[in-house]
Parts: C-alpha cells; sequence; structure tokens
C-alpha cells in the first residue's frame, strides 16, 4: 500500500509531530480525556456542542443515526440516555458492527425508542449503511418518513 511506504518514510522523523502539535493547538478540539467533564463549565465551545447536541435531540419527531460512535464518552452517552427517556417520539438507530450489537443493547437496555441494527458483515461499507438506511426508511412511521 503507498500510503504504508509514505509512512515508513517518515519514520523517525519528528519534525512531523512538532507541525502536527503546534496546528493542533490552534484548532478546538475537545480530547477524549476525563479532564473535559472538569471544563464542561469553562470551556465554552464543548458546553455550547453538548447544549446544541441535546436540544436537537429533544425536538419531537427527531431522528438520531449513530455509526461509529461507542458511547464510550460518559458524558455524552448520559445525555443521550437522558433524552431518550424524556423524548419518546426521538428515534435512535445505532448502526453496529457484529461483535458491539450486545455492547449497545446494554448500554440502553429499557429505551424502546433506541434501536441497534448490527451490519450484515463485519464492519460497515457505504453500501452496508446504504441497505441498512433504507431498511430504516421501512421502520419509520408513515407519518415521519418525508417529513409530513
Amino acid at each position: 500500500n503507498a500510503d504504508i511506504e509514505a509512512l515508513k518514510v517518515l519514520q523517525g522523523d519528528n519534525s512531523i509531530c512538532s507541525e502536527f502539535q503546534d496546528l493542533y493547538e490552534r484548532i478546538v478540539m475537545i480530547n477524549p480525556t476525563k479532564q473535559k467533564f472538569r471544563d464542561t463549565t469553562t470551556n465554552v465551545h464543548y458546553y455550547e456542542m453538548l447544549r446544541i447536541y441535546s436540544n436537537h435531540l429533544e425536538r419531537a419527531n427527531s431522528v438520531l443515526f449513530v455509526l461509529g460512535f461507542s458511547f464510550a464518552d460518559e458524558h455524552i452517552h448520559k445525555i443521550t440516555q437522558r433524552v431518550a427517556k424524556s423524548n419518546p417520539s426521538l428515534i435512535i438507530y445505532i448502526l453496529s458492527a457484529q461483535s458491539e450489537v450486545d455492547n449497545f443493547k446494554n448500554k440502553f437496555t429499557g429505551y424502546s425508542n433506541v434501536k441497534v441494527i448490527p451490519s450484515q458483515d463485519r464492519f460497515y461499507t457505504l453500501s452496508d449503511f446504504n441497505q441498512q438506511l433504507e431498511e430504516v426508511f421501512k421502520l419509520l412511521p408513515n407519518s415521519n418518513k418525508y417529513g409530513n
């Protein structure tokens, strides 16, 4: 693979790490560490993103599609559970690798508006996603399919 060969050429070149670190420090990034819990009220960007996320899920007849997110982030997981419990018109579809189905079902036990849809194969491809999305649309109530 060309990408692997390109990485081998760069092996041991720390200038790329320094350049990356410099660029990384210029953007707003919430790192997946426990540190973010302490910074939630002071870090305006993180607080605003969580507020917007929650507000969108609280709207009537909202639908959330989850692909590639494990809900290992306890803060986002708890917000999602809270809104799923308080907004029965919210439907959450978690498109999951076969190996993670039980994990997701355990995280959302008792939530009838959270649906875990396993991949046909080990992982999702764009084709798998499109096929699963068609199946999800069939599950939606007719009044929600096309915004009617």
